[in-house]
């Protein structure tokens, strides 16, 4: 099983030439090197992407179709490189009448770039709030290593669908939870998953984490910085990401 921690390490020079600093807060790697991360990939929007939010029958929680902020943000086990990244999002299950709402499935706007992907399976995790940001130490469920489903043209953003199976996680309805959700899949063969962000804000502004091989000082979530603080050092007017839960 590819499952990762986070402690505070990093990748040799000859696995992350770092060379383009986003102000103040995070650091990516040339996009252009044989073995250089990104923590953030210009995307292009797939049509499935259009302003106005999609909450279907049976959803608690939709921000597919929001604007397309045109931006994936790296989340993702990079296990070959020893590179870990996370990018997590706050919701409340709303949808229906029931006090609890198990969590069936999840869909997110990802694009595959540095590569062509496919990734090996994806982590899923629901954490507690904790004064607006996700809970480091209080994870509320753990999927790891799901199967998924993909929709959409390669090289542009695609759906991908995780069904989640394991422990039971049911949801109160109204209350906040974020989601995590983070590609497993090696560098070296399939490159890096960004994780789509939009234009619009749903309550508290989307985090990110990584395990120092980014270069950044978001090592964790309780921290009091942003996604975007972390990845563009302040506001950028694309603080969401791009998800659904049912």
């Amino acid at each position: 099983m590819h499952l990762r921690t986070f402690p505070a390490v990093g990748i040799g020079v000859a696995a992350l030439i770092l060379s383009t600093t986003f102000a103040g807060t995070a650091t990516a790697a040339d996009p252009d090197g044989v073995s250089g991360l990104s923590a953030v990939h210009k995307s292009t929007a797939s049509s499935s992407s259009a302003p106005g939010i999609e909450l279907k029958k049976g959803d608690c929680f939709s921000s597919l179709k929001e604007p397309d902020g045109l931006n994936g943000i790296a989340s993702q086990d990079l296990y070959d490189e020893a590179a870990v990244a996370s990018g997590a999002d706050d919701f409340e299950c709303n949808s229906d009448k029931k006090k609890n709402r198990k969590v069936k499935k999840v869909k997110a706007l990802g694009v595959y770039y540095n590569g062509s992907g496919p990734a090996d399976s994806f982590n899923v995790t629901v954490h507690n709030n904790d004064g607006g940001e996700p809970a480091d130490d209080d994870v509320k469920c753990s999927f790891p290593e799901q199967a998924y489903t993909v929709e959409g043209d390669p090289g542009t953003v695609q759906t991908f669908t995780i069904k989640v199976e394991g422990e039971k996680c049911a949801l109160k309805k109204g209350k906040t939870y974020w989601l995590e959700i983070q590609a497993v899949m090696a560098f070296a063969t399939g490159g890096q998953w960004g994780w789509e962000v939009t234009t619009t804000q749903h309550e508290n502004p989307a985090d990110w984490k990584e395990n120092g091989a980014f270069g950044t000082a978001c090592t964790e979530y309780q921290n009091g910085l942003t996604m975007e603080d972390c990845i563009f050092g302040g506001a950028s007017g694309v603080p969401d990401f791009m998800f659904s839960v049912t």
